[in-house]
């Protein structure tokens, strides 16, 4: 299985992420007031592995821009 290392740490820091909430997904979201965008930030916010971004560098060469037009 792919990252199977990175899998079972994710899923252990939730575990104990919602063990500080009494063990509890439905304690823990309950500050979230049924709100999905305050649901995810809530999550990224207390549990990191489910922050899912990266940084891109992106470059555009002059050639490539001028045949754009």
């Amino acid at each position: 299985m792919p990252m199977l290392k990175e899998r079972h740490q994710a899923l252990t820091e939730a575990g104990r992420v919602l063990m500080e909430h009494g063990g509890s997904f439905r304690i823990f979201m309950s500050r979230c007031e049924n709100d999905a965008e305050k649901m995810v930030k809530y999550i990224v916010e207390n549990i990191p592995s489910y922050r899912d971004e990266a940084m891109y560098e992106v470059k555009i060469f002059t050639n490539d821009f001028s045949l754009a037009f």
